[in-house]
């Protein structure tokens, strides 16, 4: 009994208190609590004082060390339990043994599991038959071996985190469960986190981490992914503090996340640029939507800051609109459509709405153009072991159940096959779905933004998307701006990821030259703000003595072969084949034509140059197919009558 009770410790000491409330609250010297390892051996018995009830036990070898296998002693509840690994139940006759003594015995059994999903033991409840259980005796018995199977499951965790931290003397650890609370700091981590909590155990990451540190941490929770060589600003220090290390997802025998570990590796005082070269770490550049960081201070730009993601206003009305409109709409639980070109920023707005709507839930996104076809809906959806070959044998869930209680963000949802949509309408009907190669139903809750670059209502019209679907998704629709009809907003944008930038790389911020406002200003930005946060960061890296000039600035923007001057195919020049006007496009007065014009002017072009080929226009011009038709239909050019068949187009 010593070395079980030793291998059995935690068990033990999970289930004591347990055990010892139903002995004297519930039992009545009427029951005998008993309990079990995962093999069949009593642990423990309680039968109270009763020494009838003691005799009855021991004739029937209910007493600790004794090994219950059906082989030995027939079918009973606490055998039962162990092999099908649920609740059971057996009154009298309905045990199968010669013993006539079973049958005036009545029991109910429920089993236990540890942290990883293994079978670690099984509480049973048994009496005379006289005192005959009825299902409230089970269900009581499955309730109590669940709250032992949680309070045993925290312990294992702890004892696992001890040996961790047992030699932990090099990096400060931070452990945070399934649930974002912080469990276990070691000293090092506590000397760090004492500015802001004196003790975090028990608090949410957030309060003590801060809020930049969620997208990390809860990615590691929902998605079991990890991440190293990771910086996390602690604002709520003073001054704040800049944490380096790694954020590692905690994995139970199932492959699913059951906590997550952050190892802190270094810290720096965070301060404002002054050439100072206190943060070598910060060299590594990272431009991303996370880790994207600006500490400007004295910039009269107008912004937003969450979790780290700054949206620029700038002096746009239109983009002030959909940030009015979007905290309007935020608080309820409508499903929202954004619709918008690619680098208008899409995912930061369905960032926002989260971040204003259920803070601290999850965040999922899936983007539908980035996924084959024939993947799409187990990802979706999730899919049962052996579902089809090369799956996962356990099993996986689906980016709806990690958006359970948060926001499923499906971007480019133009692109989902339209075998699928229907089977996404039911789910959005009847807030439940089945998993792939499933047989029942898991209810979920989330709240649905999607985000297209295309007319989804011309999607409809051409057969490519379900009106029903539509009309579901776009409860609440926000339009987000292209940059080139944000006006001086480039400029501004230009000098804020200037500033940022140069922050980044320790260096003075440069100046922008006029010929390089010129051609900022002129560019149509086919990528919008993703391409020219991109062109900044060439410039700023390529540039000498302290100012940007065009020639800094990528190819297709400031060099000679951009956009705009698209060499006319061979045997035919650009006044030609352009209008009489078209002269216009070369030379000087290139910059006096309206954006719009100019943008027109380079489609036109492209068409000439690859004899009308769509794709080929596209690729040229740096735009999907859809946006070239959209931008064919939206300025008015017509397919010829001679070349109608081949997707052909003239410029009226």
């Amino acid at each position: 009994m010593a070395r079980l009770s030793e291998e059995n410790d935690l068990l033990l000491k999970a289930a004591k208190p347990y055990i010892s409330w139903l002995k004297r609250e519930a039992l009545c010297e009427k029951f005998t609590v008993h309990l079990g390892d995962r093999e069949g051996t009593f642990l423990l018995v309680a039968c109270g004082k009763d020494k009838a009830r003691k005799r009855v036990c021991e004739q029937l070898g209910v007493i600790p060390g004794a090994l219950w296998r059906e082989a030995t002693v027939g079918t009973c509840a606490h055998v039962l339990s162990l092999i099908t690994k649920g609740p059971v139940q057996l009154w009298g006759p309905e045990h199968y043994s010669n013993d006539e003594v079973w049958q005036g015995v009545t029991c109910s059994s429920a089993p236990i599991f540890d942290a990883f999903g293994n079978l670690a033991g099984v509480l049973s409840v048994s009496s005379n038959s006289y005192y005959r259980q009825g299902p409230n005796t089970l269900r009581m018995v499955a309730s109590i071996a669940l709250a032992i199977q949680q309070h045993f499951q925290n312990l294992t965790k702890e004892a696992v985190f001890a040996s961790i931290f047992a030699n932990a003397e090099e990096y400060a650890f931070v452990v945070i469960n399934e649930r974002g609370l912080i469990v276990r700091v070691n000293k090092q981590a506590l000397d760090i986190l004492s500015p802001v909590c004196a003790n975090p155990v028990g608090h949410h990451f957030e309060a003590v981490l801060g809020g930049k540190s969620e997208y990390f941490i809860h990615t590691a929770l929902q998605c079991n992914q990890s991440f190293r060589d990771i910086e996390i600003e602690l604002e709520q220090a003073h001054p704040p503090l800049l944490l380096r290390g790694d954020i590692l997802c905690i994995k139970n025998d199932l492959e699913k996340a059951c906590g997550c570990l952050v190892v802190i590796k270094g810290v720096n005082r965070r301060s404002s640029f002054k050439g100072s070269k206190e943060h070598p770490s910060s060299k590594s550049l990272d431009l991303s939507l996370h880790g994207f960081r600006s500490s400007r201070t004295a910039s009269e730009m107008k912004t937003i800051s969450f979790d780290g993601i700054t949206i620029i206003l700038g002096s746009s009305p239109r983009l002030a609109n959909a940030i009015a409109l979007a905290q309007k709409v935020a608080p309820t639980d409508a499903n929202i459509l954004l619709q918008g070109e690619s680098g208008t920023g899409k995912d930061v707005f369905a960032r926002y709405i989260h971040h204003l709507s259920r803070p601290g839930k999850p965040f999922i996104a899936l983007n539908c153009a980035a996924i084959p076809k024939s993947l799409i809906e187990s990802e979706l959806f999730g899919y049962e072991g052996g579902s089809f070959t090369g799956a996962d044998r356990k099993g996986r869930r689906g980016k709806i159940e990690l958006a359970q209680g948060g926001t499923l963000f499906l971007d480019e949802i133009g692109d989902m096959p339209l075998e699928l949509q229907p089977a996404l309408l039911r789910v959005l009907e009847e807030k439940r779905l089945m998993r792939v190669g499933g047989n029942c139903y898991l209810p979920v809750d989330f709240r649905l933004i999607a985000a297209s670059n295309r007319n989804l209502l011309e999607e409809v019209r051409r057969g490519n998307f379900r009106l029903d679907l539509y009309y579901r998704i776009a409860i609440f629709k926000i339009t987000l701006p292209p940059l080139r009809d944000r006006g001086s907003d480039i400029l501004e944008l230009a000098h804020y990821f200037i500033q940022a930038v140069s922050e980044k790389l320790e260096i003075p911020p440069p100046a922008l030259s006029d010929d390089a406002k010129r051609r900022l200003l002129e560019h149509p930005w086919p990528g919008n703000v993703r391409e020219l946060q991109n062109a900044i960061l060439h410039a700023v890296s390529m540039c000498q003595g302290g100012v940007i000039r065009a020639s800094d600035l990528p190819e297709e923007i400031g060099g000679n072969e951009t956009l705009l001057s698209l060499p006319a195919p061979s045997g035919v020049s650009a006044s030609a084949a352009l209008s009489p006007d078209s002269s216009a496009l070369s030379g000087s007065d290139e910059a006096l034509l309206p954006v719009k014009e100019m943008e027109k002017r380079a489609i036109t072009r492209a068409l000439l140059q690859t004899d009308y080929n769509i794709r080929e226009a596209a690729a040229i011009l740096g735009l999907s197919k859809s946006t070239l038709y959209r931008k064919i239909q939206e300025y008015g050019l017509r397919p010829s009558p001679r070349r109608r068949s081949h997707e052909t187009y003239t410029y009226n």
